[in-house]
Parts: C-alpha cells; sequence; structure tokens
C-alpha cells in the first residue's frame, strides 16, 4: 500500500485548486498534516505540475510508474 507523501519544510508539491494544479512551498508539518503557500499559477495536467515539482526539488526526472 503506498505512503502518503508528507513533504519537508522548504519543499514543493502539487494539490488541485478547482480545474487546475497549483505548485506550492510547504511551510508546515503537523504530524500528517502540512500546507505551504502557492507560489505558481496554474498547470493543466497532473504530470505537468508533478514534473515542475520534481524540478524545483531537484529530484530525478523520471516520471512516476503508473498506478494499478
Amino acid at each position: 500500500m503506498p505512503t502518503k507523501f508528507i513533504p519537508k519544510i522548504g519543499q514543493y508539491f502539487y494539490s488541485m485548486r478547482g480545474s487546475v494544479y497549483r505548485i506550492y512551498r510547504c511551510n508546515r508539518v503537523d504530524g500528517s498534516y502540512f500546507s505551504g503557500e502557492a507560489i505558481e499559477g496554474s498547470h493543466a495536467t497532473r504530470e505537468a505540475a508533478a514534473a515542475r515539482v520534481r524540478r524545483l526539488n531537484g529530484w530525478s526526472q523520471q516520471p512516476d510508474k503508473p498506478r494499478m
């Protein structure tokens, strides 16, 4: 079973807002809850937002494995 991603303070993450994905920078973590400030506009697809987050965090550019 996959675990929920919980960013560390200063890391970037994406979340759906309305019908688009926005990029946030994590500024608070409390157990399994976290919050952040929006730093970037909207991305139309989850894949585009995930790719941008990987670049911002300095992670590998390899996309996630397809979910079954």
